[in-house]
């Protein structure tokens, strides 16, 4: 009899975790509120649930008597699984190092006492901030509710803004750090690195949202040993579990700085890029702890090319037709989330789909990175 795996969330996002789940031969079912979302609609067990009531979703578990739960693609799936779990499940967090690590004001604490490097916190009754300085919700996702704030008189304002977008109606005012963007992903066991993965990211659209990556293989040696010190740090301090830890960082004058970390899968089809990239089983590896495996050491990178993954917006609510490239551009997987003819509403989200295109490595792909940067390669019609 196959095992009975509830999957937490419905996003497109979660999708390649679904596939992974049900190659290993688990019933899988899915729970989240929309019908519409797309695993709602293409699996057979979907449970029609808000899971950020975490009651709601005690009782969908005891009831269907799952043997595993699964987070997905947000900080809310992370966190509500971790709240049902009660030392049920394997992979998962104690409530404790969950908000170390998924709230920006207790992280930033537990860095500073690891020295960890990070952007300095500020206080808001302070009277002479280093300007540019940036607010934040301490628990938002996907670039809400930040602001850049250039002066005194916006700063009220930036607090505002940010502290609507927080469930716990709480801020962080950090230094504006300038650099590069980056991501690390890495898969720990037995409080080691084992398996890691540097990603290149950079915003189009939205400067706090990532819509544009490609893997670096070929990370400088200083700052790679430095993420996995300061990874293994926290690991070590938290004691935390096998799996993945995933983690946004600025490269500036001064080396890494971490911005945010997390436990749970990426979005946007991050394990995707990963996977079409190296040939490493990215969501393969990321269920694994949570069904009682530990994660795998990939041997090398395949191949000679370059992928760049690229999540699409509309400039414009509009009635959708397709995503559309310059015909030199390579596609090699792309996942729209709309219908053709179906009514783009902006109001929910300007993104459309995601695609990964393929080249060959050197300065072909370099000359092509820059033209995304520039919106020069793709557009919604």
């Amino acid at each position: 009899m196959h095992k009975k795996v509830l999957l937490v969330d419905t996003s497109f996002s979660s999708r390649p975790i679904y596939d992974a789940l049900c190659e290993q031969g688990f019933e899988v079912h899915v729970v989240g509120r929309n019908p519409a979302d797309t695993l709602a609609k293409q699996t057979k067990n979907f449970w029609q649930l808000d899971y950020s009531k975490v009651n709601l979703l005690d009782e969908l578990i005891e009831t269907q008597g799952f043997d595993y739960i699964i987070p997905g693609c947000t900080d809310l799936s992370y966190s509500a699984c971790v709240h049902v779990n009660r030392g049920r499940f394997p992979g998962l967090e104690s409530p404790e190092n969950d908000q170390s690590i998924n709230l920006k004001d207790r992280f930033r604490k537990l860095a500073k006492r690891l020295g960890v490097k990070v952007p300095k916190v500020f206080f808001e009754c302070e009277e002479k901030l280093p300007y540019p300085v940036i607010v934040k919700p301490v628990d938002s996702y996907s670039g809400r509710g930040i602001s850049v704030v250039e002066g005194g008189g916006d700063l009220l304002e930036a607090i505002t803004i940010a502290r609507m977008e927080s469930v716990r109606e709480k801020v962080i005012i950090e230094e504006y750090v300038v650099g590069q963007l980056y991501s690390h992903s890495a898969f720990i066991e037995s409080g080691r690195v084992i398996q890691d993965f540097f990603v290149r990211e950079d915003s189009i659209e939205n400067p706090f949202a990532v819509d544009l990556s490609m893997v670096c293989p070929d990370m400088p040696l200083e700052y790679t040993a430095q993420m996995r010190f300061y990874i293994e740090a926290i690991v070590a301090d938290l004691q935390l579990k096998n799996g993945l830890l995933h983690t946004q960082f600025i490269i500036g004058s001064d080396g890494c700085s971490i911005i945010e970390m997390t436990r749970r899968c990426p979005g946007d089809l991050y394990s995707r890029l990963i996977e079409l990239q190296t040939g490493y089983e990215y969501s393969e590896n990321y269920i694994n702890s949570f069904v009682g495996k530990k994660p795998k050491r990939m041997e090398s990178f395949l191949g000679d090319h370059v992928v760049i993954r690229h999540t699409v917006s509309a400039g414009k609510a509009d009635f959708f037709n397709d995503i559309k490239c310059m015909p030199e551009v390579a596609i090699c997987e792309d996942f729209q989330l709309y219908s053709k003819g179906e009514f783009i509403n902006t109001d929910h989200s300007r993104r459309v789909g995601v695609i990964f295109v393929k080249t060959v490595r050197g300065d072909s792909a370099s000359s092509l990175y820059k033209s995304f940067l520039k919106g020069n390669i793709c557009k919604v019609i």
